[in-house]
């Protein structure tokens, strides 16, 4: 989403232009101070930003959702992983113990 060139408010700042947007952080050179202030992507957007193009402000809340739902996704797969992982090595060392338990045979 090219969010360069939008218009943004912010309640310290006031009214400012997004000038660049990377991975993590979005720049915007507010027009009061005429000054360039950088700030967390996307997560600024929506709460300390607000776009006045209200279309786009859905689209980030959209996008900003998306992300959440991604990476709660992401950690419930790791979390199951890990259960497996235990519940495997819980397994394994119960067959040891019980193998432990029994007698060798002597061969004759």
């Amino acid at each position: 989403m090219n969010l360069c060139g939008e218009f943004v408010t912010h309640r310290v700042f006031g009214r400012g232009q997004v000038a660049e947007v990377s991975d993590d952080c979005v720049t915007v050179l507010f027009e009061r101070a005429n000054e360039r202030k950088k700030f967390i992507y996307p997560s600024s957007i929506g709460t300390f930003l607000l776009p006045e193009d209200k279309k786009l402000a859905k689209q980030m809340q959209e996008y900003k959702n998306q992300i959440i739902q991604t990476k709660e996704s992401a950690q419930k797969e790791a979390e199951e992983k890990k259960h497996e992982e235990k519940l495997a090595a819980e397994s394994q060392a119960k067959l040891i113990r019980k193998l432990l338990k029994k007698p060798l045979r002597k061969s004759k």
